[in-house]
């Protein structure tokens, strides 16, 4: 029943539908009910590829691609009564000095969105700011990095070691990674 079949990521939402993004023949996303079949599509955004669908309460946010390097950014989805995706608006203006060509990660926490980027890593607050504004976004960390798991004590992968942060400094553990990370997560303990 799918409308596309070429998955760039796949994510599930609290009711057990998969939203799946895509690339061809252009960015698209489907949400799929496994008891249903597809419920709901947008494929009418003029961009390549969306990837990383994340979730915050009656939001989602998706990472795209548009057609050339430099068109990258985040897409913001409202949730309607069912759950079900509505295309809210994008942003891509995360700095005025450099180009980001490249979103890792995407993260949502306490009304932020947090993208991990080759030029650091930048949150800012979707529910007061305005993200259209480079003015809006904080510079979180300003290094290359590969994931950010925020919460009461950030953590970062980058360069195959583990930061942590503890006041206005990070510290570094040197904990052996090897190869690339995939997905990391906090567990209550850490």
């Amino acid at each position: 029943g799918l409308v596309y079949l070429d998955l760039a990521s796949i994510a599930t939402d609290s009711q057990g539908r998969f939203w799946l993004g895509g690339a061809d023949p252009r960015g698209y996303l489907q949400v799929y009910d496994p008891q249903i079949g597809l419920v709901q599509k947008i494929t009418h955004l003029e961009i390549t590829k969306i990837d990383h669908v994340v979730f915050d309460g009656d939001v989602a946010f998706a990472v795209f691609e548009g057609t050339t390097s430099s068109d990258i950014g985040i897409l913001k989805f409202d949730l309607d009564e069912a759950g079900l995706p509505e295309y809210i608006d994008y942003y891509s203006n995360f700095s005025a000095d450099f180009t980001i060509t490249e979103i890792r990660d995407l993260d949502v926490f306490a009304d932020s969105v947090f993208i991990t980027t080759e030029r650091g890593i930048f949150g800012g607050n979707y529910a007061f700011g305005d993200l259209k504004d480079f003015d809006d976004w904080a510079v979180i960390f300003n290094r290359d990095a590969d994931q950010f798991i925020p919460a009461d004590k950030h953590l970062i992968i980058a360069n195959q070691t583990l930061l942590r942060k503890d006041a206005s400094t990070w510290i570094e553990y040197d904990i052996g990674l090897t190869g690339e990370s995939i997905q990391a997560e906090k567990e209550d303990n850490i």
